[in-house]
C-alpha cells in the first residue's frame, strides 16, 4: 500500500495539463525495438518499453501511462504521454515553457541538458532533462524527468515525460534513452 501511495504521489508530481489530439492517418515504421520489448500504442503513434514496464491506468489527461519496475528501495519510474494539437507556442520555446510550468510547482527546478532528437514520423523533436526536490510519503526525494516534445503531422504535438527518483533514472539511463528512441508518430 505504501508503494502504491508513493507511485501515486510521484505520478501526481509529474502531472501537467494537456488536451486530446487528432486521429492517426498513416503508420510510420518504428525505430529499432530491442528484442523482447513490447510496443504500446496511443492515438497518433506508439512507444516501446521493456517487458518489466507495464501499461497502467492513464493519469489525468494522459493518452498512455507506463510504470517501470519497482526498484525495491524507492519509487518506480513513470512514463506519461499526452497528445494535443499545437497551441501556438513556437517549437523552440516548448522546453522553456515546461521549465516555467515546473517552476510554478517546484521553485528549485534545475534544467539540465536539452537536445534535438530524430523520431520516426516527427517533424521536430527535443528532449530536456529537469531535476527538482519534492516529498513522497513524507520523505524528501530528488526527482528527475526526461521530457520529450515533438511535432508531427499537420497539427499534432506530443509530450512524453519519463520521471522518477534521480538516482534510479541515472542508473537506468540506457533504458530510458532506448524508450525515447522507440517513440514514433503516425500523423494526424
Amino acid at each position: 500500500m505504501r508503494t502504491r501511495r508513493a507511485v501515486l504521489a510521484v505520478a501526481t508530481v509529474l502531472a501537467l495539463s494537456c488536451t486530446g489530439g487528432g486521429e492517426a492517418a498513416t503508420t510510420t515504421p518504428a525505430a529499432s525495438i530491442p528484442d523482447g520489448w513490447e510496443e504500446h500504442t496511443f492515438e497518433g503513434g506508439a512507444v516501446a518499453a521493456p517487458p518489466d514496464w507495464s501499461e497502467v491506468a492513464p493519469i489525468d489527461t494522459d493518452d498512455l501511462t507506463l510504470q517501470g519496475p519497482d526498484p525495491g528501495d524507492g519509487l518506480p519510474p513513470i512514463a506519461r504521454l499526452q497528445v494535443t494539437e499545437r497551441d501556438g507556442t513556437p517549437f523552440d520555446q516548448l522546453l522553456q515553457l515546461v521549465s516555467a510550468q515546473l517552476n510554478l510547482q517546484f521553485p528549485d527546478v534545475e534544467p539540465g541538458e536539452s537536445r534535438s532528437v530524430e523520431l520516426p514520423g516527427a517533424d521536430q523533436a527535443q528532449v530536456g532533462t529537469f531535476r527538482y526536490e519534492t516529498q513522497a510519503d513524507g520523505q524528501p526525494v530528488t526527482l528527475e524527468e526526461r521530457f520529450v516534445v515533438a511535432w508531427y503531422g499537420d497539427d499534432g504535438q506530443a509530450q512524453m515525460r519519463i520521471g522518477g527518483p534521480a538516482e534510479h533514472l541515472t542508473e537506468e539511463e540506457p533504458t530510458i534513452e532506448q524508450i525515447i528512441q522507440t517513440l514514433r508518430f503516425d500523423g494526424d
